[in-house]
C-alpha cells in the first residue's frame, strides 16, 4: 500500500474518532460562546499569583491544563425567552452557580440574572473539558446547586419557586440529559421529579453524601438549616428529613456584608461549605461531619481564603472543583476583585492538610 494511501486512511479513522467523541454535541447553530470570557490560562494564574495559598491548590499539579474548566455562556448563551418557547433566544448575562460531575461530563448550572431567559446546564466533557452543548431548564429558577446522583442516575437542581416559602427540588435523568438537542424543538427539558421540601423554606446549595440529598438555606440575617433527604431504591427523595444540621453563626458587628453559604460538599468524615463575602474574599470552610449543631465559628476545622464570588464546591477523586461567578456581565470590570472565568480543581488533600 501506497505510503499517501496510508496516510489517507490514517486521516479518515482520526476524523472519525473525532466525531464520535463529539457525536453528543448539538448539531444545530450553537450560540454559545466556548472560549475564555477574560483570560487566557497564563493570563488567569497571574491574577491568582495575588492569592499564593489558594494559588499553589489550584496549580500545584503537573497538568497542562492545570484542571481548569472554562466557563461557556458567560458573553452570550443560547436559550429561551422566559415563559416561551419554539424560538432560540441569546443571553448575555448568565450567572453561573452550581458544579458536579455526571460519569463522562462536568455540568455548570447557571441563571439569568434579569430573569429574562430561563436557567441552563452547560455539559462539558470530563477528559477533554470541551463544551458539549446547553441544556435549557423549564423556567428561570436561581438553580443555586447541582448535585449527581451516582446510584440513579440523576441530577438533580435547586428549583425554588418565586413567592413561595417552601423548598423546591427537580431532577432529570442523565440519560434525558444525553439525548438533549435544543434545536430540534428549542424546548425546555422535561424534569423526571420535582420535589417541594415541606421543612425547608428554600433550596440554596445541595450537596450528596451516602445516597441522601443535603439542602440547606443559610443568610446573614438567621441561622440557617441543612436536612438530610434520603434517596429511595427508585432515586426518589422522601419529602421530610430525617437529619437536620442546624447552622449557626455570629452577627458580624464590624462589616455589613454578605455572608452566605453557597456550597456544600463531604470529603470523608469532613463537611465542607463555601462561604461568599461579596466583594470581598470567600471561604471555604471545614468541619467534621459529626454534630447536628454546628457553629461557624466554634466548630471549624479549617478555612481557606478564596477569591470574591465563590458559589458551589464539589468533592470528587481528590479534587475539590470550584466555580465562580466573577467573569459575569456584572462583574467584569471590577478592577477591585480578583476573578476567575474557569472551573478549578483544587487539591483537597492538601485542602485539608
Amino acid at each position: 500500500m501506497k505510503w499517501y494511501v496510508k496516510l489517507a486512511l490514517a486521516c479518515v479513522f482520526i476524523l472519525g474518532l473525532a466525531g464520535c467523541s463529539n457525536r453528543e454535541a448539538d448539531n444545530g447553530k450553537n450560540q454559545t460562546n466556548v472560549k475564555p470570557t477574560l483570560y487566557s490560562l497564563d493570563e488567569q494564574k497571574k491574577e491568582l499569583e495575588k492569592m499564593p495559598v489558594f494559588y499553589d491548590l489550584a496549580f500545584s499539579n503537573d497538568k497542562q491544563d492545570s484542571g481548569t474548566y472554562v466557563i461557556p455562556g458567560l458573553l452570550k448563551t443560547e436559550t429561551l425567552k422566559a415563559n416561551r418557547t419554539g424560538k432560540q433566544e441569546i443571553s448575555d448575562e448568565m450567572d453561573p452557580q452550581g458544579i458536579t460531575v455526571a460519569e463522562d461530563y462536568v455540568l455548570i448550572s447557571a441563571y439569568s440574572h434579569k430573569k429574562d431567559y430561563n436557567s441552563v446546564i452547560y455539559v462539558l466533557d470530563n477528559k477533554t473539558h470541551s463544551y458539549i452543548k446547553t441544556v435549557v431548564l423549564d423556567g428561570n429558577p436561581h438553580v443555586g446547586g447541582i448535585i449527581y446522583d451516582p446510584v440513579n442516575q440523576n441530577i438533580w437542581v435547586c428549583n425554588d419557586k418565586r413567592n413561595t416559602s417552601t423548598a423546591r427540588i427537580s431532577s432529570i435523568s442523565l440519560s434525558d440529559l444525553k439525548k438533549y438537542r435544543f434545536s430540534e424543538n428549542y424546548e425546555p427539558i422535561e424534569y423526571n421529579q420535582t420535589i417541594d421540601l415541606t421543612d425547608l423554606n428554600k433550596a440554596s446549595f445541595i450537596g450528596y453524601k451516602n445516597h441522601a440529598l443535603y439542602i440547606g438555606d443559610f443568610s446573614d440575617k438567621r441561622h440557617g438549616k441543612m436536612n438530610r433527604y434520603t434517596l429511595n431504591e427508585q432515586g426518589t427523595v422522601k419529602q421530610t428529613s430525617d437529619r437536620k444540621i442546624v447552622i449557626e453563626d455570629k452577627p458580624d458587628q464590624t462589616y455589613n456584608i454578605n455572608k452566605e453559604i453557597q456550597g456544600v460538599t463531604f470529603y470523608e468524615n469532613y463537611i465542607l461549605f463555601s462561604q461568599s463575602y461579596g466583594s470581598e474574599k470567600s471561604k471555604i470552610l471545614i468541619y467534621n461531619d459529626e454534630k447536628n449543631s454546628l457553629s461557624l465559628e466554634e466548630d471549624l476545622v479549617k478555612e481557606i481564603e478564596a477569591p470574591p464570588y465563590l458559589e458551589q464546591i464539589y468533592s470528587k477523586e481528590n479534587s475539590l472543583y470550584a466555580i465562580f461567578e466573577s467573569g459575569t456581565k456584572r462583574f467584569r470590570k471590577n478592577n477591585k476583585i480578583i476573578k476567575v472565568d474557569r472551573v478549578l480543581q483544587l487539591d483537597e488533600q492538601k485542602v485539608l492538610n
